[in-house]
């Protein structure tokens, strides 16, 4: 008989880690699971750890050559015989012995559930530091459309009733996932190293419900090997850029296909959001304008598509280098952007104009324009507040 859930623990050089959080399984007030210790053919002590458990439920698998991380999670719900599939590294724990109970029962009175998840606590140095405030949708139990979710993912922050924005992930440790959503959604992207999670999860979200649990139930370990390097090279940042970037296109590709509108004007927003972000992201490395613009040729399904999108992040780029204080230069993409997308950006086409005219009267206009935004801000967060504002 089929247990009823699969855990899969990818282990590489992370034997001492091991041991901890197959007890953190282990020790599950639900106990219908395996435990598969998937081994990238690591080179230190793995399967003699993982050969120390004497639960018949602790399988352990060793790969014949190194997959590396996206093949071995593929390779390991591949092999789950479980309904449910949980994914947690061997260096990340789960903290509370109710969790799976609690995931399985939302799991099975909510069959349109794709995947639950919870916030996690960072662990670093055998301490906890902390609920990771950005893996915290709410404060609420809640199960989401799947529309609201993928809008909410694809967007990454979330608004508080008050108005502050704030960064939103999912952390992988944390999603249990229903089989059937890999079987027949989708497996874990290679070509998307860098993206490949929130690319999952938002791809499921077009499918299925979500489930959030408000209390931190896992531990998310962060040392030297787990984490990103603070300075990396602009060949790096542009891997991670190009990774992103596909993402959201391909997401767009996805909902349009089925038909998702609301999805694809998710995705569509989240594009021009990510270009933005990225050229002005890292201090040390250049994502330039001309790395965005060979991006947008090479997703865009025609030159009106490939118009509206230089158009719409120049747009962008000219409100962000106004808050800057830089005029010269957020005229000069007001005007890029009027030229790239007259016929697409519409009346966002004549404010660029304007814009570009107030700024050429100096501080006067500069000031008119910050007063209109400013009000427009103001109206738009009593609207998401349901107050009036007349």
């Amino acid at each position: 008989m089929n247990p009823k859930v699969t855990f899969i623990i990818p282990c590489y050089n992370l034997a001492h880690f091991l041991q901890e959080c197959v007890e953190s399984v282990l020790s599950q007030t639900f106990g219908d699971f395996e435990i598969l210790i998937m081994d990238d053919c690591s080179p230190d002590n793995t399967p003699e750890v993982a050969r120390s458990f004497a639960d018949a439920r602790v399988r352990h698998v060793r790969n014949e050559t190194n997959l590396g991380n996206i093949a071995n999670y593929n390779r390991g719900i591949g092999l789950a015989r479980g309904e449910y599939v949980w994914l947690i590294s061997a260096d990340d724990q789960l903290r509370s012995r109710h969790v799976l109970e609690r995931y399985v029962r939302v799991m099975d009175e909510n069959p349109r559930v794709g995947f639950v998840f919870c916030p996690c606590v960072e662990l670093m140095d055998g301490a906890e530091t902390g609920v990771l405030v950005a893996t915290r949708p709410g404060d609420g139990d809640v199960v989401y459309r799947g529309t609201d979710f993928f809008d909410l993912i694809v967007r990454r922050n979330v608004t508080s009733p008050d108005g502050e924005s704030r960064w939103f992930t999912v952390e992988a440790p944390a999603v249990m996932v229903r089989k059937e959503c890999y079987d027949r959604v989708s497996l874990f992207p290679k070509d998307l190293p860098h993206a490949g999670d929130r690319f999952i999860w938002s791809l499921f979200a077009l499918y299925y419900d979500v489930a959030f649990l408000a209390e931190p139930m896992v531990r998310y370990r962060v040392h030297g090997s787990s984490m990103m390097q603070r300075l990396i090279s602009d060949d790096r940042a542009r891997r991670i850029f190009g990774d992103e970037i596909a993402m959201c296109w391909r997401l767009k590709e996805r909902a349009e296909e089925i038909g998702a509108a609301r999805a694809v004007g998710s995705c569509d927003r989240a594009i021009v959001r990510e270009y933005l972000r990225w050229l002005d992201q890292i201090e040390g490395t250049r994502i330039t304008t001309g790395h965005f613009e060979e991006s947008v040729r090479g997703f865009a399904r025609d030159r009106r598509e490939e118009a509206k999108f230089l158009a719409l992040v120049y747009a962008g780029l000219g409100d962000y280098l106004f808050w800057r204080r830089e005029l010269p230069e957020a005229k000069r993409f007001y005007m890029k952007a009027v030229r790239r997308g007259l016929r697409t950006l519409g009346p966002r086409a004549v404010k660029c104009l304007i814009k570009a005219a107030l700024i050429g009267m100096g501080g006067a206009g500069a000031c008119l324009i910050e007063a209109a935004s400013s009000v427009g801000r103001r109206i738009a967060l009593l609207k998401r507040s349901g107050r009036p504002h007349a």
